[in-house]
């Protein structure tokens, strides 16, 4: 049985969202830019730049991910080893 402690531990980390919310804030001005460029028809050079760095963005927003995923994996870890 989880005690207190451990769950507040699992809280926690499943709680420790801030570095994929500034990731995200980062990358959902770029795409809407990006939207509205490909809708308006404009040149293809900017699109692509826009692409690219939407593309930069998706890459480190999947690392954040995998930190916070890694965090969590790290804390069940633990409270595992501690029975």
């Amino acid at each position: 049985m989880a005690t207190k402690d451990s769950l507040d531990k699992i809280k926690e980390a499943v709680q420790n969202t801030e570095q994929i919310e500034k990731a995200l804030d980062g990358f959902l001005c770029p795409m809407q830019m990006f939207l509205e460029l490909n809708r308006e028809k404009w040149n293809t050079d900017a699109v692509k730049m826009l692409a690219h760095d939407l593309n930069a963005k998706r890459i480190f927003i999947t690392k954040v991910s995998l930190n916070y995923l890694e965090g969590i994996d790290d804390v069940l870890k633990e409270i595992m080893q501690v029975k």
